[in-house]
C-alpha cells in the first residue's frame, strides 16, 4: 500500500496542543495527513453558532451604536439562520437525522444568547472591551507569533495562532473573556481550568504584543435538558510562573513533534515502503480512546491492521475503500483544498 502523504501544519493553535495531550497518532491522523469525511456535529455547529451570535450583538452595541436590545435580537437571529442553515445543508446530504427533542436547536441556543446578556449585561459598566489601535473593540481578536522553531519541510518559523472571544480593560488591566457552551457545569470547574493550556497560550501570545492579561474569565452556557444555566464566570489568574512554565512545556511539545516528523520522513526515505505512523507517533490506547466520552474515529485502525489499511486506502477518484479524504481546511475562508494540492501551493512535491 502506498504510503499517504503528508504535510506538518505551518500554523499551530491550541486544536495541536489538545490533539498532542490526546493522543500523538490522532494528531498525525488529523493534522499531518489532514485526514476527514463527510460529517455533522450539532455540539460543535451550535457552539460556533452562538459564538457568531455573541460577536454579531457585541459589534452591533459597542461598534455600531445600535440599542442594547436590538443588538440582542439581531445576534440570536443570527444564530437561528446559521444553525437552520447548517441542519438543512448536513439533512440534504443525509448526515443529519432530524429530531424534535434537539438539545441544541436554533431556537433553544438563541434563547441561551439572550439568557447570556441578560448575565452579563451589554450596558454593564463591568464589561467594557478594550479598544485596538484602530479604535475597533477586541471582538475576537488573533494575535499570531512566529516560533524558534523551524517548519520541517519548508525551514520557516512556525507560526502559533490564537483568537480571544474578547479583551476585557478593567482601569489599567486587561482580562480575557472565554465564552464556552457545554451540557453540564462540573464541580471544582474553576480549579480545573488553572493550568488550562488555551488560556495561557492566549496570555503568552498576548504578552508577545505587549498586552499583559492578568488572568482569564470563563463563561460557561450550559444547555440543559429542562433549563438553560449560565453560573457566574469563573476567573483564572495569569501569572508569570504559571505562563513562564507553560512556555518551556509548549516549546519543548513542539520540538519533539518536529523531531518526532523528521524521523518518519527519513524512514520512508530510506526504507522505501510504507510504515507503521505508530512507530513514531505513538497511540494513547488510555483516557485518550475515548475522550468526552466518545470513541475516538480512528479507534478500530487501531486495533485492527485490515482497518487501518482500510482507512488509508483514499483514491482521488473516491474508488477507495476508505470514506476519508485529505483535505486542508482553511478557516477564514471556509474552503478546503486537496493535500495534493496544498502541497503544491507550498511548493513541495508529492513523491
Amino acid at each position: 500500500m502506498k504510503t499517504l502523504p503528508t504535510v506538518f501544519p505551518l500554523i499551530i493553535s491550541n486544536t495541536d496542543m489538545n490533539l498532542i495531550s490526546t493522543c500523538p497518532l490522532k494528531w498525525f491522523r488529523v493534522r499531518a495527513q489532514h485526514l476527514t469525511r463527510p460529517r455533522f456535529n450539532i455540539d460543535l455547529s451550535a457552539g460556533g453558532e452562538f459564538a457568531k451570535g455573541l460577536e454579531v450583538t457585541r459589534k452591533l452595541y459597542f461598534d455600531e451604536g445600535c440599542s442594547k436590545s436590538d443588538s440582542v435580537e439581531i445576534g440570536k437571529q443570527t444564530i437561528r439562520d446559521g444553525l437552520n442553515e447548517l441542519i438543512a445543508k448536513a439533512e440534504q446530504e443525509d448526515l443529519y437525522v432530524s429530531d424534535k427533542q434537539l438539545l441544541k436547536s436554533p431556537e433553544r441556543m438563541a434563547v441561551a444568547l439572550g439568557q447570556y446578556f441578560k448575565k452579563f449585561s451589554l450596558d454593564d459598566g463591568t464589561y467594557i472591551p478594550a479598544k485596538r489601535e484602530d479604535g475597533s473593540f477586541a471582538f475576537e481578536h488573533t494575535f499570531t507569533t512566529e516560533l524558534p522553531i523551524l517548519h520541517p519541510e519548508l525551514n520557516v518559523p512556525l507560526i502559533f495562532k490564537g483568537k480571544l472571544d474578547l479583551i476585557q480593560k478593567f482601569g489599567e488591566r486587561f482580562s480575557g473573556v472565554d465564552d464556552k457552551t457545554t451540557s453540564r457545569i462540573q464541580e471544582n470547574l474553576g480549579t480545573m481550568l488553572m493550568s488550562n493550556g488555551q488560556f495561557l497560550g492566549y496570555a503568552w501570545l498576548a504578552r508577545k504584543h505587549g498586552i499583559k492579561l492578568t488572568d482569564f474569565r470563563v463563561r460557561k452556557v450550559s444547555i440543559q435538558v429542562n433549563e438553560i444555566k449560565i453560573p457566574d464566570e469563573y476567573i483564572i489568574p495569569m501569572t508569570d510562573y504559571v505562563i513562564k512554565t507553560w512556555e518551556e512545556a509548549f516549546l519543548h511539545k513542539i520540538k519533539n513533534l518536529v523531531e518526532q516528523y523528521k524521523s518518519y520522513l527519513a524512514y520512508l526515505t530510506y526504507k522505501n515502503t510504507d510504515s507503521r505512523e505508530s512507530m513514531f507517533f505513538i497511540p494513547d490506547y488510555g483516557n485518550g480512546c475515548n475522550a468526552y466520552n466518545k470513541p475516538c474515529q480512528f479507534i478500530t485502525s487501531c486495533t485492527n491492521n485490515l482497518e487501518r489499511e482500510a482507512l488509508l486506502d483514499i483514491r482521488s477518484d473516491g474508488l477507495g475503500k476508505s470514506d476519508y479524504r485529505q483535505l486542508v481546511y482553511e478557516k477564514e475562508s471556509g474552503t478546503s483544498i486537496e493535500l495534493t494540492e496544498y502541497r503544491e501551493l507550498l511548493g513541495l512535491d508529492n513523491e
